[in-house]
């Protein structure tokens, strides 16, 4: 009866993993069209758009930071960041890439992205040593975002 039983919850958690994932590519499919076609209705770069929603998708790993600097486990927080970071540029654009060959319009948006990713990793490098993120590190990364955010929006508005 036990082995019955542990057959079906197998069953049962391999139908709610492949429901999950059929409502996980629907919901991505349907972000992706719809952000696609408010750029072109407001006239905003789709970068723009793109950006809040990555942002928008950050927002567990900033609650968890907070979370684990609140109780003092603040290298959890970055760990967690940083390991987030990574998915997202390597393992997400090498799958997409495997899928289909990534072109981008414009050659000069991902050289300036690559750019800040590197000196993002410099500035990880440095304060690792350093041993603590403080305040004016982090106004620092926010100034060094905002900028990238609006060089991107020119770039690509510019169509360079």
């Amino acid at each position: 009866m036990r082995a019955r039983r542990g057959i079906l919850i197998f069953f049962i958690d391999i139908a709610v993993l492949l429901s999950s994932l059929a409502f996980l590519l629907t919901s991505a499919w349907i972000v992706t069209e719809y952000v696609q076609e408010l750029s072109v209705q407001l006239s905003v770069p789709l970068f723009v758009l793109g950006l809040i929603t990555a942002i928008g998708t950050c927002l567990p790993e900033l609650s968890f930071a907070l979370r684990a600097v609140k109780k003092n486990h603040g290298e959890v927080g970055v760990g967690n960041v940083v390991g987030n970071v990574l998915a997202d540029s390597l393992l997400t654009i090498g799958i997409v890439a495997l899928i289909q060959p990534i072109k981008p319009e414009f050659p000069t948006p991902p050289l300036v992205t690559g750019f800040v990713m590197v000196l993002s990793a410099l500035f990880l490098v440095f304060v690792s040593k350093k041993g603590v993120v403080r305040r004016m590190d982090g106004v620092l990364l926010l100034i060094v975002f905002v900028l990238f955010f609006f060089l991107q929006s020119v770039i690509e508005g510019l169509g360079i």
